[in-house]
């Protein structure tokens, strides 16, 4: 097991819609109020851009981590995106995370008039580009030759620290890249998906879905898995005022969520109870599984943060 890392807690992307542009500053400073770690952001064309969002959240905080959590790695040339990357880990001091992934959302590719290839060509080309924000990240010229990308006599012009990266995924496939790579391990299994079917019984549980992915992780890391983070995009995040209000609460969830409210009990993405009973169950997701880092949805914010100062 990892060894224990103190909670972080960030707010996004569910809700961070376009709309949202003209509120952003507010928001940002709502966010750092209430006590939440970072403000996290994705990449899809029905969102306002990450990037410029981010920078001017960057100018707009004090102590904010400005998460990034998945950037669509065929919208943009990987150089430029470590370009983008370095620049705004500069001028935040730091606080920047690069969360990489291979795509998945196929209005994006439509509106981009790009293919949406298989995920095999999609994460082949996504190994290569890690490969590549890397090289740069390290401030040195460099040429790459690759089955996708070959590049010659880049020369990083922003230098410094790298910002720590993020890599998630729900197959074993990408569990093991993200083990291999990250310093941020997002464990995104969906409860009632069938993602880690090649190395679970058939019927097994969300639960024991969840305890294989990070298995898959663990095994991958080897001796780093102490040095990863391993997050949860949480997709239900309620604070009620009782046991009987949590159990109906959780009963609307897991039938939207097409599982039976028994898989939720302990699962990390639903996160559902009164103040006491959310503690605990946050305190023996972080001791019996390793996960420490959760994005809760913005429409949640509100109602967790006070519970942030009882999580160290």
């Amino acid at each position: 097991m990892a060894a224990r890392r103190p909670f972080r807690f960030g707010v996004g992307p569910s809700g961070l819609l376009a709309d949202l542009a003209p509120k952003w500053r507010a928001t940002v400073a709502e966010i750092e109020a209430m006590g939440f770690d970072s403000v996290c952001l994705g990449d899809h064309l029905s969102m306002m851009g990450p990037l410029p969002a981010l920078a001017a959240a960057a100018a707009w905080s004090e102590r904010l981590t400005l998460a990034l959590t998945v950037a669509g790695n065929d919208f943009r040339s990987p150089v430029l995106l470590a370009q983008e990357a370095m620049t705004l880990q500069a001028i935040s001091g730091g606080r920047f995370e690069l969360g990489l992934g291979a795509g998945w959302d196929a209005a994006d590719y439509r509106q981009l008039g790009i293919p949406l290839e298989r995920p095999g060509a999609r994460i082949d080309r996504l190994e290569e580009a890690i490969r590549i924000v890397k090289l740069y990240c390290e401030g040195e010229r460099f040429d790459f030759a690759g089955e996708h990308y070959r590049l010659e006599g880049v020369i990083p012009a922003v230098h410094g620290p790298r910002p720590a990266l993020m890599i998630g995924g729900g197959g074993p496939r990408m569990l093991r890249l993200a083990a291999r790579e990250a310093d941020i391990v997002g464990v995104n299994v969906p409860l009632g998906g069938a993602d880690l079917s090649a190395s679970l019984a058939a019927g097994a549980t969300a639960a024991e879905r969840v305890e294989a992915a990070v298995e898959i992780v663990r095994a991958a890391a080897g001796a780093r898995f102490e040095e990863i983070e391993l997050h949860v995009n949480v997709l239900a995040c309620e604070v009620t005022d009782s046991a009987a209000a949590a159990a109906d609460r959780t009963a609307a969830v897991a039938a939207r969520l097409g599982v039976a409210p028994a898989d939720l009990a302990e699962s990390p993405f639903v996160l559902v109870g009164t103040a006491e009973a959310l503690v605990a169950k946050l305190q023996r997701l972080r001791e019996h599984l390793g996960f420490s880092y959760f994005t809760v949805p913005r429409a949640a914010a509100a109602g967790l943060a006070p519970l942030l100062p009882a999580l160290d």
